[in-house]
């Protein structure tokens, strides 16, 4: 017997029953995820670069809005965009 009056047996039972119940619920789940509609969704498209005076006007107001204007900053065009590194 263990601590709520049943015997192992019974005890083994009813976590096995549990158990049963959980595998099938999961395996719902799993069958209605993956029947499930999907959104349709437009194909990645790459952006059109961005011109030299739009990376700098961007750079510029998001340095002015950081705080105090760093000493040496350096623009590099990688694909579309821009990086700006300050020092």
């Amino acid at each position: 017997m263990n601590l709520r009056g049943l015997s192992y047996r019974t005890e083994r039972e009813r976590i096995n029953s549990l158990k049963r119940t959980q595998e099938v619920i999961e395996n719902k789940l799993i069958e209605k995820a993956l029947t499930a509609p999907r959104p349709a969704t437009p194909p990645m498209r790459p952006q059109p670069p961005i011109s030299a005076g739009e990376a700098a006007r961007q750079s510029d107001a998001a340095i002015e809005r950081s705080g105090p204007p760093p000493e040496k900053c350096n623009r590099t065009q990688y694909g579309s965009g821009w990086v700006t590194v300050c020092e």
